[in-house]
């Protein structure tokens, strides 16, 4: 959670971490407006280099951003109620009033017939999580950024139940698969 400066060295582990929590407000970066502008000539200011929706929009490394401290605490715990309390335990079962056997017609129309043709997942989830509950964690990264593409929370901690996801978009059935050759 940033709601702050951060600067240096705690501005470089916020590309390290899973999830960043930024207020408005708040700024990160390794090196300066000053010294940018002493190394390159450009002028910029703090919220341009390192604001939140720079990371948020630019980068990706916001996975969300809020307007106050407190909001932003309400996000980690939002967060934190999703998650399992250790790697040992099952994600936590909410009570839902959506009915199972409900029709997911626009999911389903949503995915191409050919597996490599690309679609928005994000219709789908909508479509399938329980109650509409759905985040969508750095929703405004550009979708050609390395550091993270928009997924749903609640979907992300099911699909790693279900398929023990070993590392970004790899399952193991997945992993087996290719170093068979199949």
């Amino acid at each position: 959670m940033v709601t702050g400066a951060c600067v240096s060295g705690p501005a470089l582990l916020l590309g390290l971490v899973d999830v960043v929590v930024m207020t408005t407000d708040a700024f990160a970066y390794v090196s300066g407006p000053d010294a940018v502008h002493e190394f390159t000539g450009v002028t910029v200011d703090r919220t341009t280099l390192g604001g939140a929706r720079a990371h948020d929009g630019r980068t990706g490394v916001a996975s969300f951003v809020v307007d106050t401290e407190s909001d932003a605490e309400i996000a980690v715990m939002d967060l934190l109620s999703y998650l399992p309390d250790n790697h040992l335990c099952d994600p936590r079962r909410m009570i839902c009033d959506d009915p199972p056997e409900r029709e997911c017609s626009t999911a389903a129309s949503a995915v191409p017939v050919r597996s490599m043709d690309a679609y928005d997942v994000r219709v789908v989830l909508d479509d399938v999580v329980d109650e509409g509950v759905c985040w969508s964690c750095a929703a405004h990264t550009p979708r050609t950024s390395s550091r993270r593409s928009p997924v749903s929370m609640a979907a992300l901690w099911e699909w790693s139940r279900i398929s023990r996801v070993t590392g970004p978009g790899r399952s193991i059935s997945r992993r087996r698969e290719r170093q068979r050759g199949s």
